[in-house]
């Protein structure tokens, strides 16, 4: 992250994190607000040499914080002694505490006064990151709302080359922290378009084939609102220059794609295919991963939204029995080669009871022989 040998970066992460922390700590002096830095590729060694703990605590002591409210939590070598500083931090005694994610994640109950977290660098694992972030976002912090940083250089943001397995590293935890943005957000997390949007933060980097970040979802497990986006980000990632290589026409992108060479998007193209063929229909997406069943009418209006597969929703539409089994046996007939089923019946939508034709598409996963994963469909009145 630093070489010793070099000068002072004024635009380095620790001199950055340093000026950001020490605005907030002057801003929150009535609060006596404390703040966490994490730092896990360092570790204080009091013995002169370079490290980026001590150059850290230097600068803060240089724009004037005084020492006693800096600690480290690697200081604190028994019990009673962290005992004694998470005291201090609750109290506002001690206003910075730095650590590692291994001495300052799990147990750290500090959370009374925090204002601030901010990551230095990245955890080893990708629960370091929620881990780290617990000790400030939980019950007890009397702050309503709280601040997290995370540094990224800009050397790696344009880097023109391969980034580096720690770069990379780097550049996946976005995915989470946009997540982590909207879960802090005053908006009612159960609002479909709320839940939406941190869907698509989270797991708009998911691959079909498992080898996505941050939570390597696959297949199905990953929500059709993500794979959306997925599409959208790997088109524009090829239609537009970047600093490592030049912008591919419409054509070759669309091609790409197609061909699989930016990921596997043969299930989303099925149902883009199957809706845009069949579109102003009431329509039905199954996804028999994660039972979440969903029917719209024509104005694209939510009819039913289900994620427990052992609801009857047939009952609920009013299908007599006989439907419903003739249904289930027709899809038990389908296959690979055999996708489709097509039958009329009585139901009640919208509390309108009369005789609809339905189509149903099954989903079959392109990397398990047989295996169904998903039903599209579409319903409307017979004329």
């Amino acid at each position: 992250m630093v070489n010793e040998l070099l000068p002072d970066n004024p635009e380095s992460k620790i001199a950055v994190c340093a000026e950001k922390s020490y605005e907030i700590w002057k801003d929150t002096a009535a609060q006596k607000s404390a703040q966490l830095i994490f730092c896990d590729l360092s570790t204080p060694k009091g013995d002169g040499s370079f490290n980026v703990y001590d150059d850290l605590k230097q600068k803060l002591i240089e724009k004037g914080v005084p020492e006693k409210e800096i600690a480290f939590i690697h200081d604190a070598n028994t019990e009673a002694k962290k005992t004694e500083l998470f005291g201090k931090v609750k109290s506002g005694q001690v206003r910075f505490l730095i650590g590692s994610t291994a001495k300052m994640g799990a147990g750290t109950n500090v959370q009374d006064r925090l204002i601030a977290l901010h990551h230095l660098d990245i955890g080893w694992k990708p629960s370091d990151l929620e881990q780290r972030e617990g000790r400030i976002i939980r019950q007890g912090n009397h702050n309503k709302k709280v601040h997290i940083f995370r540094y990224v250089t800009e050397e790696i943001l344009n880097k023109p080359g391969r980034l580096t397995d720690e770069e990379f590293k780097i550049m996946k935890t976005h995915s989470e922290l946009g997540a982590a943005i909207i879960k802090d957000m005053d908006f009612p997390q159960d609002h479909l378009l709320v839940h939406t949007a941190w869907e698509i933060c989270r797991w708009n980097h998911e691959r079909w084939d498992g080898k996505g970040y941050p939570d390597g979802l696959k297949g199905e497990e990953i929500p059709n609102s993500a794979q959306v986006v997925s599409i959208v980000d790997v088109y524009d990632a090829l239609t537009s220059e970047r600093c490592y290589k030049k912008a591919f026409d419409h054509d070759t992108a669309i091609q790409m794609i197609l061909d699989g060479q930016c990921g596997q998007f043969k299930v989303m193209q099925e149902k883009i295919d199957f809706f845009k063929s069949n579109s102003g229909m009431n329509s039905i997406d199954y996804n028999a991963v994660s039972g979440q069943l969903t029917i719209l009418n024509g104005k694209r209006q939510i009819l039913c939204q289900r994620n427990n597969s052992k609801i009857d929703l047939f009952k609920e539409f009013g299908v007599n029995e006989e439907d419903v089994q003739y249904i289930r046996v027709l899809l038990h007939q389908t296959s690979v080669q055999n996708k489709e089923i097509s039958v009329q019946l009585k139901a009640t939508v919208e509390n309108n009871s009369q005789k609809y034709k339905m189509k149903l598409h099954t989903l079959w996963s392109p990397m398990k022989k047989d295996v169904c994963i998903g039903i599209i469909g579409y319903f409307d009145t017979v004329k």
